[in-house]
């Protein structure tokens, strides 16, 4: 019996041992800032996002959720170049792979952009449920995120209820998209002023590169602003 318990306090050493050497690897830190830069390169060049994702996932076999991340902004690229196929599979790896909530709130802000996109309100709203779960789930507990985390949760809930106002305005119930965008919390709120600055005045050429998400921003705009004087430049 002793023999038992020595064995596994043993195993269990070793596995926090490996956690904790992961947690803090330049590896982790590498594979984060590459998943980061597919981030933000994600309305300005899919390519170069596809290129820092595969990196990101060759580099992440030992790190859980920087190859899930990776999956995550490569399930992005193919919802860009409207392949929902192929997005669904990769969430479908997603799903399977990852023990994190935070990592599948971000999946299903993905579901739900393509249901949007597609018109399926009964898959809309199943997997809006589901997100509304996981964000209730993880309120409260933010000390627990990490600093690249954190960025990651103010992205599921700015795109959650971006992507929720984009579907309202496009079933012509305009006053709950406009609900949705003043319950964007304070600290997302300047990102979203942002994309709202976008206008007529802008060339067409600009504005299309931008999706029905971010229009429909436009129509909210004077709502934002009752509670933000001014937007301030994304970080």
């Amino acid at each position: 019996m002793r023999i038992r318990q020595n064995l596994f306090l043993f195993g269990l050493l070793l596995l926090l041992s490996a956690c904790g050497k992961l947690e803090t690897s330049p590896l982790k830190n590498e594979v984060d800032s590459l998943n980061a830069r597919a981030y933000r390169f994600r309305y300005i060049n899919t390519d170069t996002t596809r290129l820092l994702a595969n990196e990101a996932f060759s580099l992440s076999k030992e790190y859980n959720d920087g190859r899930n991340e990776a999956r995550w902004n490569l399930a992005f690229v193919a919802f860009q170049q409207m392949d929902f196929d192929g997005m669904d599979s990769i969430i479908d790896e997603i799903r399977i792979d990852s023990r994190k909530h935070l990592i599948h709130l971000c999946a299903d802000m993905m579901e739900m952009k393509a249901a949007q996109r597609t018109g399926d309100g009964e898959h809309f709203f199943k997997v809006k449920s589901t997100a509304e779960r996981r964000i209730r789930r993880i309120t409260g507990r933010e000390e627990r995120l990490t600093a690249h985390e954190k960025e990651l949760w103010t992205y599921a809930q700015t795109e959650f209820h971006i992507i929720a106002s984009t579907y309202y305005f496009y079933q012509e119930q305009d006053s709950m998209a406009r609900a949705e965008l003043v319950d964007v919390p304070d600290d997302v709120l300047d990102i979203v002023l942002l994309r709202a600055c976008i206008d007529s005045s802008v060339d067409k050429e600009l504005l299309e590169l931008f999706s029905a998400l971010d229009k429909i921003l436009v129509v909210s705009y004077a709502v934002l602003r009752k509670r933000k004087n001014s937007p301030v430049l994304y970080p």
